[in-house]
């Protein structure tokens, strides 16, 4: 079972929080996903990502405010400018490829 909490925040109008509740089939699965958020799928999914945004054209910040580009680049755990967004990215890529290989 799987209920959504909404709450206000100054910056953002909605957000919604997903919570499961222990002991059933949901909380099960987000165990078992977050056992392979580091796996070379999670790696390969990320690093994709930064190189894709880092290369992307436009500023991070316009008019002192953060850019939607910036605000994914957050999202997705990168709190630097884009060429290490991308270098990040192309090292993620390579581990992932090793460990398929092992």
């Amino acid at each position: 079972m799987t209920r959504w909490l909404c709450t206000d925040a100054p910056a953002v109008s909605l957000i919604r929080e997903r919570v499961t509740i222990p002991g059933t089939p949901l909380e099960e699965a987000a165990a078992h996903l977050a056992a392979l958020a580091d796996g070379p799928t999670e790696m390969r999914r990320k690093g994709s990502f930064l190189v894709r945004m880092g290369s992307s054209p436009g500023p991070l910040e316009k008019d002192g405010e953060k850019t939607r580009l910036k605000l994914s680049l957050e999202a997705w755990g990168h709190n630097g400018d884009k060429a290490s967004a991308v270098a990040r990215g192309r090292r993620l890529l390579e581990a992932a490829k090793r460990s398929k290989r092992a």
